[in-house]
């Protein structure tokens, strides 16, 4: 198996000095990398909307918590002659 006559896969190991042992962990040490990557995204996108909709703040109450007290407000309103 000389320069010329090898598949992509043998080639790529045959310059790089990598078994095909060697190249099996590096690609499973990219698919733990992007799960990882991954989780970070989720739980960054799960802060947001945790902050942006049910959000306690006072002085910036998240969108589920502000539609919530004017449906309470419109509760306890009840106004009978209605």
């Amino acid at each position: 198996m000389d320069g010329f006559n090898c598949t992509a896969n043998q080639c790529l190991n045959k310059s790089k000095g990598l078994s095909r042992a060697s190249f099996a962990s590096s690609r499973q040490g990219q698919v733990v990398l992007e799960y990882v990557l991954l989780m970070v995204l989720m739980a960054g996108l799960g802060a947001f909307i945790v902050r942006s909709f049910v959000s306690r703040n006072a002085d910036e109450p998240g969108i589920l918590v502000t539609k919530w007290d004017s449906i309470l407000k419109v509760i306890a309103e009840d106004n009978p002659e209605d």
